[in-house]
């Protein structure tokens, strides 16, 4: 079968508009584009939340095996957002982030802390989930 532009040039607008329509009323702006890639372009909200670790000093030490979240931030991903959590260390020039749907349930489990001797609800996320970021070195860059 060949290439039909009558057919395409009758369908593909439909098609795009349908799809753009859908992805608008989902809260998902959106754009068509017509350059030869994808028809439509995104554009998702992302949010980020941050938070300093302050006996986290220099590099990451290689015998924490966990980062700690506190649960409480769950909220944040409600209805679906998107959120890229960012710990940095003390003086905000590395970073461990990690996106929202890695952050599963069944990470979360009480550690008590100097705050809150009977513990609070944190997630309690295997470096492995995220990854580190020198900020200073890759500032800028995705």
């Amino acid at each position: 079968m060949s290439f039909n532009r009558e057919e395409y040039n009758e369908s593909d607008p439909k098609g795009k508009q349908a799809l753009r329509d859908y992805l608008d009323s989902k809260g998902i702006p959106t754009v068509i584009v017509e350059d030869y890639g994808p028809d439509i372009k995104a554009f998702q909200e992302v949010f980020h939340e941050v938070e300093i670790k302050k006996i986290w000093k220099g590099e990451w030490n290689a015998s924490w095996d966990v980062i700690r979240i506190p649960a409480r931030k769950k909220r944040l991903m409600e209805g679906g957002k998107r959120v890229i959590f960012w710990v940095m260390n003390c003086d905000c020039s590395k970073a461990f982030c990690v996106h929202s749907q890695d952050m599963k349930d069944e990470y979360i489990e009480n550690f008590p802390n100097s705050w809150n001797p009977d513990g609070e609800m944190f997630y309690h996320l295997p470096v492995s989930v995220g990854k580190f970021i020198d900020i200073t070195t890759e500032a800028g860059s995705s």
